[in-house]
């Protein structure tokens, strides 16, 4: 059964929920703004910290060594000579040549295939362009550049606005000191002044003096060439060397060739039609005069007809009809007179061989055999001769 004490407790039971919903609902209130604001402040600070990384800077320092490498590069061969026309080299190509190493910026090593160097040629000078890009970052640098007469190591150097006293100085305040009453009126500032001036003067390298001529010099000489900036480096030398005669060296030498001797004359019956020789006991019959054949001298007779000089690096051999008489050698090559024997030399079994009749003749007995002779070669001596030239500057 339902009572009063059941309806009291259900009013209060709802009062109590109703009061714990309003509670939540106040919370809520105060802090879901609170959130909100507490999102969106990392959500700025992520959007800000790329950009900060984003501004990082190459070196000045980094940017300078490809501009020195660039000055090394540029020559007479290769730079532009038409205006507005550009020669441009890349990193890659100028570590190649090892003009420059490896470039860094924030530890990122340079791009060798985007980083370069270009030149521009101008109406009166040249513009040399130096761009690196390290990681995410690049910049460039702009230099004017010329063939100045103070470029020493290199043909472009950059433009140097120092004016050059007389005797070499650099005068920073050209106009100073040209007021006379000025200068006597204040001796002592004057003498302060220079002394300040000497105290802060700097050296400065000189342009190399020319190439001094060439000197013999050790092979062991080694070739030195100055960075433009080294002021320890103050003399540059460059090499040749070439082969030179330093004498001549004499050899004998020995060959063999081919010669006629006269052996003896005997008296023998032969057939009356002929002359008869007997060469190595070899019998011949012919109608000429063989017998002239060893005081021939470069001369034609009636049975002998004299061709000329021949050479040859070995010994002819020579027949019946033909003869080689040795002059001499010359540069490892043997000379010889050539004879030529106009009549046909027959050989017979003996001296009356085919003969109805004979009469008494005399008949010369030759002998062919090996000449030893001795000539001398005179060779050259060679050895390498090294030279050098050298340069000089001073730092002061």
């Amino acid at each position: 059964m339902y009572t009063e004490s059941d309806s009291r407790f259900s009013v209060r039971s709802l009062l109590v929920k109703i009061f714990i919903i309003l509670i939540i609902i106040i919370v809520l209130i105060w802090i879901v703004p609170k959130f909100l604001s507490y999102k969106k402040g990392p959500k700025s600070t992520k959007k800000t910290t790329p950009e900060v990384a984003q501004v990082t800077k190459i070196s000045a320092s980094t940017l300078r060594k490809l501009e020195n490498a660039g000055l090394k590069y540029f020559n007479k061969d290769n730079i532009p000579t038409e205006e507005s026309k550009s020669v441009k080299v890349t990193l890659k190509d100028l570590k190649k040549q090892g003009l420059v190493t490896d470039l860094k910026s924030n530890n990122n090593v340079c791009d060798t295939d985007s980083s370069y160097v270009k030149l521009t040629k101008n109406k009166d000078d040249y513009t040399m362009k130096s761009y690196l890009k390290c990681g995410s970052s690049s910049d460039y640098s702009l230099a004017s550049v010329n063939d100045y007469s103070y470029c020493s190591s290199t043909l472009l150097c950059k433009k140097d606005d120092s004016i050059k006293t007389e005797d070499g100085n650099v005068d920073n305040n050209p106009t100073e000191g040209n007021n006379t009453s000025e200068n006597n009126t204040n001796d002592n500032s004057s003498n302060n002044s220079n002394n300040n001036s000497n105290s802060s003067e700097t050296k400065k390298l000189s342009d190399f003096t020319a190439w001094q001529s060439y000197v013999r010099t050790s092979c062991d000489t080694k070739a030195v060439t100055c960075d433009i900036n080294d002021t320890n480096c103050l003399q540059e030398v460059k090499l040749f060397s070439r082969k030179e005669i330093i004498g001549t060296k004499t050899t004998t030498n020995t060959f063999d060739h081919t010669a006629l001797k006269y052996v003896s004359t005997k008296t023998s019956n032969t057939c009356p039609s002929y002359n008869y020789v007997v060469i190595n006991n070899t019998i011949f019959r012919t109608k000429g005069n063989y017998g002239e054949v060893l005081q021939l001298n470069k001369n034609s007779t009636n049975s002998w007809t004299y061709k000329g000089q021949v050479s040859n690096s070995t010994a002819p051999r020579f027949g019946g009809n033909e003869y080689y008489k040795y002059v001499g050698t010359e540069n490892n090559m043997h000379y010889y007179d050539y004879y030529k024997y106009n009549y046909a030399m027959e050989q017979v079994s003996s001296l009356t061989s085919g003969c109805s009749s004979a009469v008494s003749s005399n008949v010369n007995y030759y002998s062919v055999y090996k000449q030893q002779e001795t000539y001398q070669v005179v060779d050259n001596v060679y050895a390498t001769a090294c030279y050098k030239s050298v340069r000089t500057r001073t730092y002061k």
